[in-house]
């Protein structure tokens, strides 16, 4: 999702109009959205028009980051905790320049779960003339997708994961992706649809679309919601959702498998690739002598919309 803007700008400082004397190869001017709260890297490289010897000194202009954000900056010999208001970088002589050496800035930051945004400018200049400079910038946008009145949560009315906030997820939206980048990525679960971190009542591990239920191309316990039902997300969802009201018989099976519970809709049965097998209205008895020897897991729905799954296999 990482979008870089290139683009030219004047920055007045203390009524002084700067010269734009430097190129900037990687993007003078970054506007990114966070991919994720762990670690994440913004490079801005600086160079003269031809080789030279320089020595570049900066100047913070602004910094609005939250100050729950950990971050650090790195430029041409040294990194700083934070971002401190003024320091320079080592000198480049002019062979380091004809060799490749440039000077540069790479943000480091950490956000964590603070969502918001924040935007810091720093003025690049040539140590021997204040003058001869111009201004660099990231603007960083960590987003908790749904989140429609920006108070960090997912409240009653707003979808984890609705990121034109129109109240439903559309094509190329995922309910549970709290951070809108159209995955489900590590702690988001497909089908969370209150952002929570967790499958509540109402809700549906794998729904994508987030209407409560599981529907075609989407599959049950489908946690990461790729379309595939891996073992240890089925173990989770076995673990998590058996219920001693439903009944599944016998186990191991041959044929015939029985199921005994009051008000099932419908049965689905899964092979441990998260591929859909066999599906009917609810029956008492359902015939697997076609499919092959192994282990299934059968997603049993209630009228209410509400899934429970069971491993069977069969012998």
């Amino acid at each position: 999702m990482k979008t870089v803007y290139l683009s030219i700008i004047s920055l007045a400082i203390t009524s002084i109009c700067f010269a734009q004397n430097f190129n900037y190869p990687i993007g003078q001017h970054v506007v990114d959205t966070i991919d994720q709260e762990n670690y994440e890297a913004y490079e801005i490289k600086i160079e003269t028009d031809s080789p030279e010897a320089i020595h570049y000194g900066w100047k913070r202009i602004s910094n609005s980051f939250s100050n729950n954000w950990s971050y650090s900056l790195c430029d041409y010999g040294e990194c700083h905790v934070g971002i401190p208001t003024t320091s320079d970088m080592d000198a480049i002589s002019l062979s380091q320049a004809e060799n490749g050496t440039h000077g540069f800035f790479k943000l480091n930051i950490t956000v964590g779960s603070f969502y918001g945004e924040g935007t810091v400018e720093i003025y690049v200049y040539d140590m021997n003339d204040f003058s001869r400079g111009d201004t660099v910038s990231w603007k960083l946008v960590w987003i908790l997708a749904g989140d429609v009145n920006g108070n960090g949560v997912i409240d009653l009315g707003e979808i984890s994961g609705d990121l034109n906030e129109d109240g439903i997820i559309n094509n190329g939206e995922i309910a549970g992706d709290s951070n809108g980048n159209g995955a489900i990525t590590d702690g988001e679960i497909a089908g969370d649809i209150n952002g929570d971190f967790t499958i509540g009542i109402g809700e549906a591990t794998g729904d994508l679309n987030g209407n409560g239920i599981i529907g075609s191309g989407e599959v049950a316990y489908d946690q990461n919601g790729n379309g595939v039902l891996e073992a240890s997300e089925a173990a989770a969802g076995i673990d998590k959702h058996v219920l001693t009201t439903i009944n599944v018989y016998p186990n191991p099976a041959s044929d015939v498998i029985y199921i005994e519970s009051d008000n099932i809709s419908s049965i689905s049965i899964y092979n441990l690739l998260g591929e859909k097998v066999m599906s009917e209205t609810f029956s008492k008895s359902i015939d697997v002598s076609s499919l092959d020897r192994g282990l299934y897991l059968i997603a049993i729905k209630d009228i209410d919309g509400n899934l429970v799954t069971k491993k069977v296999t069969l012998k």
